[in-house]
């Protein structure tokens, strides 16, 4: 999947006297392109089922704030995640290993400027597990 987005504000005038105004710039959180591709491969093994997956995500850069000032943009990152899944016989039960930001990437969640004061949130960092199911 790939999307394009040029999203911009037509008008946004915060206080025209201090000239501040912020028309034409990027709207905040609005990459101008995103794609994420992902595979996925299941087989039988004897009467269970097997299957692994992997995905990449691709965010590219973008604006915390409509003034679209440096300190407030992200720069583009991709995130990869992968998962294998056996199904036993029954096909109610079964076990899972996944892992997300396998590469470990670091990227800001959030960033609110407030006069000189920055509050930011931070991506988790690599994430694995095991996740058993049953369906009852």
């Amino acid at each position: 999947d790939y999307a394009y987005l040029d999203a911009k504000y037509d008008t946004y005038v915060v206080d025209a006297v201090a000239g501040i105004d912020f028309s034409g710039n990027q709207l905040v959180h609005a990459p101008k392109h995103r794609f994420n591709f992902e595979g996925v491969y299941t087989t039988d093994i004897g009467n269970a089922e097997f299957q692994v997956r992997a995905a990449y995500n691709h965010i590219g850069s973008f604006f915390f704030q409509p003034d679209n000032d440096a300190a407030s943009k992200e720069d583009s990152y991709g995130l990869t995640s992968a998962s294998a899944r056996i199904t036993l016989p029954n096909r109610t039960t079964s076990i899972q290993i996944w892992g997300r930001n396998l590469f470990n990437v670091e990227y800001r969640t959030l960033s609110f400027k407030l006069d000189r004061e920055v509050t930011e949130g931070w991506s988790d960092k690599r994430t694995y597990g095991i996740t058993l199911t049953q369906v009852f």
